[in-house]
């Protein structure tokens, strides 16, 4: 009986510390790393610019309250919505964070303008704790350029007219 007790108290400490959430600084600022819009060197903020970041592949939600896990990009390209907790990652370890950026509305859509990039990364400890230690920084690789994701009809039709002048070129 006492061997039983000891592994389910064991396997409870390896579950727990397995599922633990570590804080991130929700914000580009600190990163010095802002977004743009196209190659024109534009930088994208304002209305319409949104923002994610995703642990796991599910996007983190804010502390901040009203926030939630979508961000308006400011109109010097950055966004700040405060901290949040990275889901699956424990405090003080590496996991893979991914920034995702998009032009249109504040609903995550694939079909939109957008840009994507992944890292890992040291986590922070959680700031709720006595000590409230300081949240890792988003230590984002490069700067993002939001650009137009052609739909798959719009791919197919431009395939359909290459096909047909190659046709019409043999004749």
């Amino acid at each position: 009986m006492k061997k039983v007790l000891a592994l389910m108290a064991a396997a409870t400490v390896i579950s727990g510390s397995a599922f633990a959430d570590g804080a991130v600084n929700l914000t580009t600022w600190d990163s010095g790393k802002p977004i743009y819009y196209l190659t024109s060197g534009t930088l994208a903020g304002g209305s319409g610019f949104y923002a994610q970041v995703l642990s796991g592949g599910v996007p983190i939600v804010s502390t901040t309250p009203g926030v939630g896990n979508t961000f308006a990009i400011d109109t010097d390209g950055n966004f700040d919505a405060g901290f949040g907790m990275a889901t699956g990652i424990a405090p003080s370890t590496s996991g893979e964070l991914t920034l995702r950026v998009w032009k249109g509305t504040s609903t995550y859509d694939p079909t939109a303008p957008q840009a994507q990039v992944s890292w890992n990364q040291v986590i922070g400890d959680n700031p709720a704790a006595p000590t409230l230690p300081v949240p890792a920084s988003l230590n984002i690789p490069s700067s993002l350029t939001i650009v137009a994701v052609p739909e798959p009809s719009t791919i197919a039709l431009g395939m359909l007219g290459a096909a047909a002048l190659l046709i019409r070129r043999r004749k």
